[in-house]
């Protein structure tokens, strides 16, 4: 028996050391990613004048092509897109599809051609 005692006052003494060691070093880590500063990924949002402005531009554009025989369902899908997007306060949506809806539009009409001659 007189070898027992001291076995398990060492066995302890190893098991606390280890659990405060472990318990210290942790909590020196936590201390530190605590006062990290946190990084934040601004994006400019456009004001609702900028995307009613675009909106109107789109929408005229889209209706003289209309006028002129040409319908593109890529673009009226994407006006409405961002006319919907407006109506909901989305505006960085409603931009970004309405200049989809501008690229989808062509800049010469199906009904002209860069030399005047009709097609």
């Amino acid at each position: 028996m007189p070898i027992l005692k001291p076995a398990l006052v060492a066995t302890t003494a190893i098991g606390l050391f280890s659990v405060t060691t472990a318990a210290w070093s942790q909590s020196g880590t936590a201390t530190a990613t605590v006062h990290d500063p946190m990084i934040y990924d601004a994006v400019v949002l456009p004001t609702p004048q900028e995307v009613q402005s675009e909106l109107n531009t789109v929408g005229d554009r889209l209706r003289s092509d209309e006028r002129a025989s040409f319908y593109s369902p890529t673009a009226e899908s994407d006006y409405l897109d961002a006319e919907r997007d407006f109506k909901f306060g989305q505006y960085d949506h409603a931009t970004d599809a309405a200049e989809a809806a501008a690229a989808s539009l062509p800049d010469i009409p199906n009904w002209k051609s860069t030399t005047g001659q009709k097609n």
